[in-house]
């Protein structure tokens, strides 16, 4: 069995016979004008769409020579009824009582009746006495009487399989009656093929009358464009199949392209046994083909699926082997049973293989798999002309004038997409293979570079390991002397509780604290900060710390910061300054002088209030003849002094927030509670808090003294 848009035969060297007819030589066989007729008949049948059952209440088709020259469609004027008498050929025959033939009335593929079918066809007078060429097309048997005469007998007329095969070729020709009318009458039956059950399509048959010359002029241009059409897509489906093939030759790492040579090898195999066998007049090529052209057909969809599955990396799943061994299972049924046709009794199948290629398709496009979507479009191709064939063969579409097949056309896009996707990878791939090979060629400069470098910077580490560690060692030695000059421990005097902190943003910082102890002056404490840090703010203490030790004792405080200011200033230490506060509690009496550091802070006990005890004072070192001034407080028991550097107040958060003097006097206040020990630790708690981990950007140096009862 057949696919129905498949053309019936041609009679060899059809342009030959119709040079015969054309200049009048010795007659053409007879036959072989019939089977050259029957090509032309089914092309315009095909593309007609419907058939004589869906005219329905029309008068019949006037034979006239217009349309014998066009070739006339008999589709109209019908009657019918089921059963089966050969006195119903007979013209004399009243059919006045059968039905008028419509589209529910036709044969269904299940019907196991013969019915038959009339047509009084009315002859106009320029066609009376002019032969003609009456065709059919059907699936099926049938038996054509015209005026009661058995013109031809077309397959077998046993109900069941064996006559569903698809019969599209020439009756026989004969003269037109001188009459004004002639009676066809068809003796008909016929099932649907295998698979298509479910359907209800309007299966019968079509016969078509048409001038006897004209017809065969059309047959022959019509086997030509046969002829085109095999070398077209055997010339395209194998040039694919030659290119891929030497690509996986070349490159084997990319099997996909091995799967879609076979694929296409397998479809120029499927076109040229199409349309050899539409071709050619041989009964038993026909026959003989058949099963071959079945499993060519079950072997391509394979291969179809077999491609996409390594062309986007998957693994094989269960529905892959499930489809293959459905496959191995149907060739064997084509095997065994050869009236089977691959197409029409199998299209589950095929169905089947498309849902799972558009299933791993899909997935490839969601996964966003580059040119994933070429290969959706040409599983669209591929579709379509599937769809559309399978519909052509059920009678709910027509095919496009003179276009044979259409599935071919959808093999022929799916090719053709699935190359632009390859060509787009292989392209892709040409480009990326291009960058890396250019990265290299910059890595293997910059390797040359940087070995060149590596010596040179070699010795540069090793020259700056060892400044680094003789600079290191430096830092150790001053901080070892700074933390030298600090007092070991703070002292211990009767009626005060005191308690020191100082924290380095550095390996040498900047702050300094001192105490002195006498009876003139009581508690001296001294709290400097150098501008800077490291080394140089080092040396700065140092020197401090020293004028202090010599001069500190003196009772004029402001008197020796003028004098230290200009000692410093002598010695051109060009932006390096010092700030330095100088604080004397005795009796409960609290005297403090500035030279730039922040003022000292008392929490009263009795009212929890903090005091600021506020005087101006230039950093030591800056301006010449500043005018340096002492303040003085009183404290009560339990007052608390604060002395500190600038850096818990200049202190910055993570969202570039400064803490300020006012959070820092709050601070006091919350603290200030405690002990002097906890007082100082809860500060150092809430630097920590609210800018980072120390270091700290800056030193971070306290001394509180409580006034207690002696």
């Amino acid at each position: 069995m057949r696919p129905i848009s498949s053309i019936s035969k041609v009679a060899t060297s059809p342009s030959s016979a119709v040079s015969e007819v054309l200049e009048a030589k010795a007659p053409v066989d007879r036959d072989r004008r019939l089977v050259a007729l029957g090509l032309a008949v089914a092309v315009l049948l095909v593309a007609t769409p419907g058939g004589i059952f869906s005219q329905v209440g029309l008068s019949p088709t006037v034979v006239d020579s217009a349309g014998l020259e066009d070739l006339l469609i008999l589709d109209r004027g019908w009657v019918y009824r089921d059963g089966d008498n050969p006195g119903w050929a007979d013209p004399a025959y009243d059919d006045s009582s059968w039905q008028p033939v419509s589209k529910s009335d036709r044969l269904r593929g299940d019907s196991e009746e013969t019915a038959w079918f009339r047509l009084r066809l009315p002859i106009a007078e320029d066609s009376r006495g002019r032969r003609v060429l009456l065709s059919i097309e059907l699936r099926g048997s049938a038996q054509v009487f015209v005026d009661g005469e058995l013109v031809r007998t077309v397959g077998s007329l046993s109900v069941g399989r064996d006559s569903t095969n698809l019969t599209e070729g020439a009756i026989g020709a004969f003269e037109l009656p001188i009459s004004e009318s002639t009676v066809v009458a068809v003796r008909f039956s016929g099932v649907l093929p295998g698979g298509l059950e479910w359907a209800e399509p309007g299966y019968g048959f079509r016969l078509c009358l048409g001038d006897e010359i004209a017809t065969l002029q059309r047959a022959a241009k019509i086997a030509r464009l046969l002829g085109g059409h095999q070398m077209m897509f055997l010339g395209a489906f194998v040039g694919q199949a030659v290119l891929h093939f030497l690509l996986f030759f070349f490159y084997p790492s990319i099997r996909s392209n091995a799967y879609f040579a076979a694929t296409s090898l397998l479809s120029a195999a499927l076109a040229g046994l199409f349309f050899e066998r539409t071709l050619s007049q041989d009964p038993s090529l026909i026959a003989q083909s058949q099963q071959v052209f079945n499993v060519l057909l079950l072997l391509t969809m394979l291969g179809l699926l077999q491609f996409v599955y390594e062309v986007f990396d998957r693994k094989r799943a269960y529905m892959f082997f499930g489809i293959v061994g459905l496959a191995v299972l149907l060739t064997i049924w084509l095997v065994i049973d050869r009236r089977l046709d691959a197409f029409s009794d199998f299209w589950l199948f095929h169905l089947l293989v498309m849902a799972d290629t558009s299933r791993v398709t899909a997935g490839a496009i969601r996964r966003q798999w580059r040119g994933a979507w070429i290969l959706a479009v040409a599983l669209g191709s591929l579709t379509t002309g599937l769809a559309w064939q399978l519909l052509t063969i059920l009678g709910y579409l027509s095919v496009p004038f003179l276009v044979f097949p259409v599935s071919f056309y959808g093999v022929a896009g799916l090719l053709f997409w699935v190359s632009v996707y390859l060509a787009y990878q292989w392209a892709r791939m040409g480009k990326v293979l291009r960058e890396r090979l250019e990265e290299v060629e910059e890595l293997s400069e910059k390797t040359l570079q940087q070995e060149l470098q590596a010596k040179e910077l070699e010795v540069e580490r090793r020259l700056l390991e060892a400044e680094s560690r003789r600079k290191s060692e430096e830092l150790e030695a001053a901080r070892e002397l700074q933390l030298s000059l600090l007092p070991l421990s703070v002292p211990e005097l009767p009626g005060l509780e005191i308690a020191v902190s100082m924290q380095t943003a550095t390996e040498v910082g900047g702050d300094f604290y001192d105490f002195r102890v006498d009876e003139e002056f009581g508690l001296t404490t001294t709290l400097g900060d150098a501008t800077g840090h490291g080394a140089r703010a080092g040396a700065m203490v140092s020197l401090m710390k020293g004028l202090f030790s010599a001069f500190g004792d003196r009772r004029d405080v402001p008197r020796f910061f003028s004098e230290s200011s200009e000692r410093l200033r002598s010695m051109h230490l060009d932006s390096t300054n010092i700030a330095m506060a100088i604080t004397r509690i005795k009796n409960g009496r609290l005297t403090h002088a500035s030279a730039g550091m922040p003022p000292p802070l008392i929490l009263r006990a009795g009212a929890n209030e903090v005091e600021e005890l506020a005087v101006q004072g230039m950093p030591l070192g800056g301006i010449a003849d500043f005018g340096y001034r002492e303040v003085a407080a009183e404290l009560e028991v339990g007052d608390t002094v604060l002395l500190m550097s600038d850096g818990l107040p200049e202190l910055v958060s993570s969202d570039g927030e400064v803490l300020g003097y006012e959070k820092t006097r709050e601070l006091f206040r919350e603290v200030g509670g405690a002990s002097v020990e906890e007082l100082i630790a809860g500060l150092n708690r809430a630097a920590s808090e609210w800018g980072s981990v120390p270091p700290f950007p800056d030193d971070v140096t306290f001394v509180a003294i409580r006034l207690v009862e002696a």
